[in-house]
């Protein structure tokens, strides 16, 4: 069965992001304030990675759910890059 209306909210905007594999989506706010990135649908057993660039602090991940219910798994993993340049 597939995944449909997918919402990734964070607590602010992520300065820079992309989808791995790429995918449609549509970003907007919440009423609350929170940005959310939406996903039309996903096929069964389809994954996506959400790749955030941003220089400071890390948005704050507020939840991932799906018009069916909250998602059933989520890894979040954050690397810090510093720059060879200055």
């Amino acid at each position: 069965m597939a995944a449909r209306r997918i919402e990734i909210l964070h607590g602010q905007a992520p300065q820079l992001f992309r989808f791995v594999p790429q995918v449609n989506f549509t970003q907007g706010v919440t009423p609350a304030g929170e940005h959310v990135i939406t996903i039309g649908s996903l096929a069964p057993r389809e994954a996506v990675a959400l790749h955030v660039l941003t220089v400071g602090n890390f948005p704050p991940l507020r939840r991932v759910r799906r018009v069916e219910g909250p998602s059933k798994q989520v890894t979040t993993e954050q690397t810090f890059v510093i720059s060879k340049v200055r």
